[in-house]
């Protein structure tokens, strides 16, 4: 399994990625992770993709989500 994250922020330290994620989901959420441990998805790290200024929306039709699953199909 593979999983694929947004958020509204532009970088690893900014805040809106802990609050906003992607304006719908939150980051944690969106790749499995859980305050519960029992409760976390344990993808590995390379199976997880985080892309920084893109909304929920954005996910459906933005070039680097696509290269990144391209790029785990291949």
């Amino acid at each position: 399994c593979y999983t694929v994250a947004g958020t509204t922020g532009n970088h690893e330290d900014d805040l809106r990625n802990h609050l906003l994620g992607d304006g719908l989901v939150q980051v944690n959420s969106a790749l499995g992770i859980h305050k519960k441990p029992e409760l976390t998805l344990a993808f590995p790290k390379e199976h997880q993709w985080l892309g920084y200024g893109i909304n929920h929306m954005d996910l459906l039709n933005n070039q680097e989500v696509y290269l990144q699953i391209k790029q785990w199909l291949s």
